[in-house]
């Protein structure tokens, strides 16, 4: 897929950390993200959870730069997915797992 790393059997799943970092949020946060991020933006979209793509090394960093910004700890809703972890891997576009929801109108951003 791509050239990605992939962990071992069924569903297939991507290791982050490798190629990229992923930042697991809310759909609806995810949605108002991708407003600042630009419509290009590499996302995989999960029933209400979406996946923003980031450079690899970043969800390490991410602890950090909230604590700089005196933003506070991450959410417990939010969930960064760096060195080692692992992700669904996302349908290719146009083929929706059965009884998954479908790809909101106004979620823009390239689905991976």
């Amino acid at each position: 897929m791509l050239g990605w790393a992939t962990a071992p059997g069924r569903p297939l799943r991507l290791v982050t950390g490798v190629r990229f970092d992923a930042l697991d949020v809310p759909a609806e946060a995810g949605t108002s993200a991708l407003r600042h991020l630009g419509p290009d933006s590499p996302v995989a979209l999960h029933g209400d959870r979406m996946l923003l793509l980031v450079a690899a090394g970043a969800a390490e960093e991410l602890p950090g730069l909230l604590e700089w910004l005196e933003w506070g700890p991450l959410s417990p809703d939010v969930r960064a997915l760096g060195a080692g972890g692992l992700m669904a891997a996302p349908e290719p576009p146009g083929r929706a797992r059965e009884g998954a929801r479908q790809r909101p109108d106004t979620v823009r951003g390239t689905a991976v």
